[in-house]
């Protein structure tokens, strides 16, 4: 029969609760509005109903850069929500680093309802979805990596294109 000592309970419960203390005001952080999106483009569909919006999500200091993107209502607001779409973190420096500090993308409209990512295959990718249905219109979403993003020097920066249908 083992005896367990108040000694030793003591650090384990005291540990324990301060892993439970992180987690939950990381969670609260969110919770309360403490992050916030800053816009880096818009790129319009083709017929202009909707919009591409690449953001940057700020969650505080124990997150990475990320690299965010939402389709919504063409001149609408962007909720300070994640993306609806795609989110990716550059996994500590691994994937190239665009100017806002995520990983680099390039995001375009094959047509009224069909949109494309492309991104570096070091980022780290936590939200990839197929389709969205924003305002009544569902939109498909293709991603892939993009060779000329990964070829790039280590360190160098890119600013983010716009492709639209036909080019």
């Amino acid at each position: 029969m083992r005896i367990r000592s108040k000694y030793t309970q003591g650090p384990r419960a005291l540990l324990s609760l301060a892993g439970a203390f992180i987690l939950l005001s990381q969670s609260m952080a969110c919770d309360l509005g403490m992050c916030a999106n800053e816009e880096v483009q818009r790129i319009a569909s083709p017929d202009g109903k909707l919009e591409a919006v690449i953001f940057e999500r700020d969650c505080g200091a124990t997150t990475d850069f990320s690299t965010q993107v939402s389709v919504c209502v063409a001149g609408g607001a962007l909720a300070n929500d994640g993306g609806n779409i795609f989110i990716a973190d550059g996994d500590h420096g691994r994937a190239l680093q665009a100017a806002w500090g995520g990983p680099a993308v390039e995001v375009g409209w094959l047509d009224n309802a069909s949109l494309t990512i492309s991104y570096d295959s070091h980022a780290r990718v936590f939200a990839q979805h197929e389709t969205v249905a924003v305002d009544g219109i569902r939109t498909r979403v293709r991603t892939q990596f993009k060779a000329d993003l990964v070829d790039l020097p280590p360190n160098q920066t890119v600013q983010p294109t716009a492709r639209t249908g036909g080019e």
